[in-house]
């Protein structure tokens, strides 16, 4: 059930990207224009329909859970290709903890929630949600050669302007 090459959603989007690029767009740009569909050609993925379905069923199956949490690693490895390449472009190398693998589940799990929510209430997000949510996560999963920082001394370094009540006056 679980096929790497059945998976074209990434290979498409990707393909979108690299596009952008030639056409001379910055990656930002490139990846906002080639996410705008993205939640709605997941959403009609056969892949996505299964991975919802085995979703349910391993919600109460521990057995069924076990047997096909097997098959992640080659769909996870299927996606990692498309992430060296993006960062081969880019000049940037993956932020420990993460790995070309990890980027991929990761940001195939923002396009599946995305998904499930663009049918369930249509309009309610921006059309380029998806891609500011990906160029967002970019710095945080990807680091530049001279950067030793893993993920938790960069997000411990962002800026934050962020004021929160005094919670030991309550």
């Amino acid at each position: 059930m679980l096929r790497p090459e059945r998976a074209v959603n990434l290979v498409e989007t990707a393909e979108t990207i690299f596009a952008g690029l030639q056409e001379g767009m910055g990656f930002a740009e490139a990846l906002i224009r080639a996410g705008r569909d993205v939640p709605q050609r997941t959403a009609k993925d056969a892949q996505t329909i299964i991975e919802l379905l085995m979703w349910n069923r391993a919600l109460h199956d521990e057995d069924f859970r076990n047997r096909v949490s097997r098959h992640y690693d080659a769909l996870d490895a299927g996606a990692a290709p498309i992430f060296e390449g993006l960062m081969a472009v880019l000049k940037r190398t993956p932020r420990p903890p993460f790995t070309p693998e990890t980027m991929g589940a990761v940001i195939t799990a923002i396009a599946e929630g995305l998904a499930v929510r663009a049918y369930l209430s249509p309009g309610f997000y921006p059309e380029q949600l998806f891609g500011w949510i990906v160029a967002a996560l970019s710095p945080l999963f990807t680091r530049e050669e001279d950067d030793e920082r893993d993920a938790t001394q960069y997000v411990v370094d962002l800026p934050l302007h962020l004021h929160l009540p005094d919670l030991d006056q309550r």
